[in-house]
Parts: C-alpha cells; sequence; structure tokens
C-alpha cells in the first residue's frame, strides 16, 4: 500500500478526469462557497492529513472501500475546517474524496457546507459506489 502523497483539488482537473461519474461539480461547489485555489489547496492538505493520520468517525468516514491489486480504494468523506468563517470541523465543510491506495494519490470530488446539507442523499451516495466501481473497471482495462 502506498502513502498518499497528493490530493488533486483543481476543479478542472478533478471534472476532466471523473466527468460524468461525480454526482458533483467541483467547480461549481467552489464558486458558491467562493473557495479560490489557496482554499481549496489548505482543504486539499488538512484532507491529506487526516488521511495520513488515520481518523476515525466522525472525523474521517469511508463511505465505500473496494480492494484493487494490492492495495484498497476508498470513497471517504472528511470533516474539514472552513478556514474564512473560523469554524472548526464539526462546523465547517464536509468533503468527499476518492482515495487510491495502489496510485498514492486522491481527488477532491466535492465539498458541501454543513449548514446547508447535513449528509449525502442516497442518490448521490448511490452515484458515488458506481463511481468507485466505474473506476476500479477502468484501471483493468
Amino acid at each position: 500500500m502506498n502513502e498518499i502523497k497528493n490530493i488533486l483539488v483543481n476543479p478542472e482537473i478533478v471534472q476532466a478526469a471523473f466527468a460524468g461519474s461525480t454526482p458533483f461539480n467541483l467547480k461549481r461547489l467552489a464558486k458558491d462557497y467562493n473557495l479560490g485555489e489557496k482554499d481549496l489547496e489548505l482543504i486539499g492538505s488538512e484532507i491529506l492529513d487526516d488521511v495520513h493520520n488515520h481518523l476515525k468517525p466522525p472525523t474521517l468516514c469511508t463511505l465505500f472501500k473496494e480492494k484493487y491489486l494490492d492495495a484498497y480504494i476508498e470513497i471517504i468523506k472528511v470533516r474539514v475546517a472552513d478556514e474564512t468563517s473560523a469554524k472548526g470541523k464539526s462546523s465547517g465543510y464536509r468533503c468527499v474524496a476518492l482515495i487510491d491506495y495502489n496510485l498514492g494519490i486522491g481527488a477532491l470530488l466535492g465539498i458541501f457546507g454543513k449548514k446547508h446539507q447535513s449528509d449525502l442523499p442516497q442518490t448521490e451516495k448511490n452515484a458515488l459506489k458506481k463511481l468507485l466501481k466505474d473506476y476500479i473497471k477502468e484501471k483493468g482495462r
């Protein structure tokens, strides 16, 4: 299992990589929450730290996990502080990311504020489960 070295947070790159698969539009969400490049990089760093520190629920929750080759690929939900509003993790953002331990990378798929949405609806969970299956299927080609 490789150590995760980077979380992709650039909305254009993430949308291109997961176009049509993710239930989120990271570019629109970043705009809705007024998150610039530096904000997204901070969020990516916080997710990376939480993954490295093996944090447990409620801070980091594994939504879906599949074994591929000799490591796992996960879809996780992570609590992240809202630095601009000085809100801690419990009142800040909820981020959804794909973590690929085979490649040692992750990707921020979506973000939402706790006050706007407390959890993922079942339709988004179903879409994320399908995204993970499709991602693994594509890797196997």
